[in-house]
């Protein structure tokens, strides 16, 4: 046999174990009925015994949703057309045939939007939603896997209506009228790959050689994909410039806005807001709100889910890829896939002038703190889906901290590298670095703190010891120092002007609120254009120009122009009152030495 004839019998004998090992999911949305889809399941050729798994969770989400809850009237059929019997223990479904081949399993899986209380509760960005205008579909809560082939390719068929189109990033096998056909290399990869089916309201930009795209639903027409691309490149630039794309394919956003009013009950509605990262896509599940409130939100939001494609999307321990669906043993890096996240989203947002303030974020992140117990980070990470079904509160009190006390672990992490480096090295940087160490693998969960001080310093070993894996909260008061920053505690008298000054959103300018009198003359409802002689405007507020009202020394004066019943006033003030702070604060101080003006030049690229 020739060297040719060699390969042509390797590559169909590949070929052939390939297609074996494949499982086949077909998805019927025309067949929907009362919440449900019927959805058939073929599974790879030649076992005897088959365990159908079913996710208890999946990765960027820390609840329970036990998605076998949502698969309802499961038959197995065997090749002869009889019916072979199923057992399930947990959420693995055993198949017995008594010496019979399985031909299928089917099932109607049930949308996890549901107004049946928190046991059959998920959020609809991490599971199915079905309305009138679109179906959106998180593969965990569709279908899930025969044990010992999580790993092994599946091919995805979704019957359409005609005037419907699928969004998403699956590997596209075939487009139909009625009929589409998708690949995926494996179980993680589909989940990692959600679709939206919808009348299509699509557009796309490109930034260098990377495409975004981007389909919306919006059930109350107050969105199109037209307006939320504007924003979303802007976004997107800021985000080239900050730290540049993880991925080199496309990466689409789904956005379903949906009419709040049609949710049924309590637990129909809790969900709405919320966001899923995946590494080539990102899901919104938002309520359809006024245009100017859907659009502002893509400032904090969007952004945090893109920057998950550093942590842990990138950037992960060995208990996020390959993941233990039906057994989940979670990371203790909660911190970092959170934290850090969150962390780099504060500071990037006000660089490139997007709304939100950094030092807010972390006074918010302290304030979160003084309220709770200290906890180990990495143990906390651990148990974040152990046991809390009694204690609702405290779980979702440990979610949070993971974001806010993580949050204040990156900021200490990325003063200590500038610190110790002299302004070379960056966190990010760090970050970045050992991705590309890794090429894509896993690190073991237990060896973060040796990755990371292989990529930094031997002091940030200690630093990792004492915050993160140990429960005492980072010197925040000395970091805020070296940055030019005080930190001034709850219950600390300070001098007002005894006004406070708002911003409506929709009208977009800044108000005053008092009942009270005070230092300027200001009535209730006054609307303030310049402070100081300084026009009030989105520039000028993030330059600080409401500080002197914020934060008054002694003898200090305020000139405001006001219009009030359309007449314009000007009035002036020292402030005489005086307060006691209800939370925390940070302020910037009004001098800098040498060294705060050397550190902020590489911490706020001044």
């Amino acid at each position: 046999m020739s060297k040719a004839s060699h390969l042509l019998v390797f590559f169909l004998l590949l070929s052939f174990f390939a297609s074996n090992a494949q499982t086949r999911v077909e998805v019927d949305l025309p067949g929907h009925e009362k919440d449900r889809i019927p959805v058939k399941v073929y599974p790879p050729k030649g076992l005897k015994d088959w365990v159908y798994a079913a996710p208890e969770i999946v990765p960027g989400t820390y609840w329970k949703a036990r998605y076998r809850l949502f698969f309802k009237g499961m038959k197995a059929v065997a090749t002869d057309g009889s019916k072979m019997n199923i057992s399930r223990k947990g959420s693995r479904f055993r198949i017995r045939g008594k010496g019979k081949e399985l031909g299928y399993i089917e099932y109607l899986a049930e949308q996890t939007i549901s107004n049946q209380g928190f046991r059959r509760f998920t959020s609809g960005c991490a599971g199915t939603v079905f309305g009138p205008e679109a179906f959106l579909l998180n593969f965990n809560a569709v279908n899930g896997y025969f044990e010992g082939f999580q790993d092994e390719p599946m091919e995805v068929t979704i019957n359409h209506s005609e005037d419907h189109y699928g969004a998403g990033s699956l590997a596209v096998l075939s487009r139909g009228k009625e009929r589409d056909v998708f690949q995926a290399s494996s179980y993680d990869d589909l989940v990692d790959r959600p679709m939206m089916y919808s009348k299509p309201d699509t557009s796309s930009f490109k930034i260098k050689d990377n495409t975004f795209r981007i389909s919306v639903v919006s059930e109350k027409d107050l969105v199109t994909s037209e307006m939320a691309q504007k924003r979303i490149k802007f976004l997107m630039h800021a985000m080239d410039s900050f730290c540049g794309f993880q991925r080199k394919e496309d990466y689409h956003f789904l956005f379903l806005l949906v009419d709040r009013d049609r949710m049924k009950g309590l637990f129909g509605k809790i969900g709405l807001g919320a966001a899923l990262e995946h590494n080539n896509s990102s899901v919104y599940y938002w309520s359809d709100r006024n245009r100017g409130k859907d659009l502002k939100s893509m400032d904090n939001v969007v952004p945090h889910e893109y920057l998950h494609t550093i942590t842990p999307l990138s950037l992960h321990s060995d208990r996020i890829v390959p993941f233990n669906f039906p057994d989940p043993n979670m990371s203790r890096h909660l911190w970092l896939y959170e934290g850090a996240t969150d962390y780099f989203n504060s500071l990037m947002r006000p660089l490139y002038g997007l709304s939100g303030s950094l030092r807010n974020d972390l006074s918010y992140a302290i304030r979160f703190n003084e309220k709770g117990k200290a906890r180990s980070m990495t143990k906390s990470g651990k148990n974040i889906i152990v046991k809390w079904v009694f204690d609702i509160p405290s779980k979702m009190r440990q979610v949070d901290n993971a974001y806010q006390r993580g949050k204040l672990i990156a900021f200490g992490l990325d003063v200590e590298l500038i610190r110790l480096s002299e302004g070379r090295v960056r966190l990010l940087d760090v970050m970045i670095d050992m991705n590309n160490e890794l090429k894509g693998k896993s690190f073991r969960d237990e060896d973060f703190k040796e990755l990371l001080v292989k990529h930094s310093y031997p002091e940030i070993g200690e630093f990792y010891d004492r915050y993160v894996q140990g429960k005492e909260m980072i010197p925040y008061e000395d970091y805020f120092d070296m940055l030019g920053w005080d930190f001034i505690p709850k219950g600390t008298k300070l001098l007002s002007y005894g006004i406070d000054i708002y911003y409506d959103s929709r009208e977009e300018y800044y108000f005053i609120f008092t009942d009270d009198e005070n230092d300027l003359g200001l009535l209730q409802g006054d609307i303030i254009h310049e402070v100081n002689g300084i026009p009030v405007n989105e520039k000028t507020v993030k330059e600080g120009v409401l500080r002197t009202y914020n934060y008054p020394e002694p003898g200090e004066s305020m000139k405001v122009l006001v219009e009030r019943e359309g007449e314009m006033l000007s009035l002036t003030g020292k402030p005489t009152h005086e307060e006691k702070l209800k939370q925390s604060r940070v302020r910037v101080k009004r001098e800098f030495t040498l060294d705060q003006v050397a550190f902020r030049r590489h911490f706020l690229q001044e």
